[in-house]
C-alpha cells in the first residue's frame, strides 16, 4: 500500500492510499483549509465501498450515503446542505451505469444525464438497455430509474436542507 497526500491552491487537503496495483484502497480524506474535516469515502480496490460522509465547515454532517462495491447512490452536497449532484449507479462488467443530476444552490435540478459503460446516452436507449438486463440476469439488478437522493429531496420543499440523513445498500 502506497500513501499519497496533496495540497490544493485553495489549501483543501487530501490524502489516501493506493492498492499493489495502483488502485485507490482505504479511507480518502479531504480537509477544509481551516483543518476541519471535509469528507470521508472509503474505497476498495478503486471503487466506492462503505458508509461516505460530507461535513461543512463548521464540522456539521451535511449528507450519508452508503455504497457496496461501486453500487448505490453517490451523492455531495453544498455547504447549505442542498444536494449538488447526485448519482445512482451501478458497475455492470467494471463499467459505471446509472442517472446523474445536477442541482443548483436552491435545489433546482438543472441537468439529467444517462450513462451506460462509462458513456453518455438517451434516456429510452439507457431505460431499454436496464430492461433488456433485468431479463437477461437471473438475480436482476437493484437499479431504479430515479435516484434516491432525488427522493430525498422531494420530501423536503427545494432549498432547504436535508434533515434525513437516511442511506441505503443494494442487494
Amino acid at each position: 500500500m502506497e500513501h499519497w497526500e496533496r495540497t490544493d491552491e485553495s489549501g483543501i487537503r487530501s490524502e489516501g492510499t493506493l492498492d499493489e496495483r495502483g488502485a485507490p484502497h482505504g479511507v480518502y480524506k479531504q480537509w477544509f483549509a481551516n483543518g476541519q474535516l471535509r469528507m470521508e469515502r472509503p474505497l476498495k480496490r478503486g471503487r466506492y465501498h462503505g458508509a461516505h460522509r460530507q461535513f461543512n465547515q463548521e464540522g456539521d454532517l451535511l449528507c450519508q450515503f452508503e455504497m457496496v462495491d461501486g453500487d448505490g447512490c453517490f451523492v455531495e452536497c453544498y455547504d447549505s446542505g442542498v444536494i449538488r449532484f447526485a448519482m445512482d449507479i451501478f458497475i455492470l462488467d467494471g463499467m459505471a451505469c446509472g442517472i446523474d443530476e445536477f442541482y443548483d444552490i436552491y435545489g433546482k435540478r438543472f441537468i439529467r444525464t444517462y450513462n451506460w459503460a462509462g458513456r453518455p446516452v438517451k434516456m429510452r436507449v439507457y431505460l431499454k438497455k436496464v430492461a433488456e438486463l433485468k431479463k437477461t440476469r437471473q438475480t436482476g439488478i437493484s437499479h431504479r430509474e430515479k435516484p434516491y437522493a432525488i427522493e430525498l429531496m422531494q420530501l423536503s420543499s427545494p432549498g432547504t436542507r436535508i434533515q434525513n440523513n437516511r442511506s441505503r445498500t443494494r442487494r
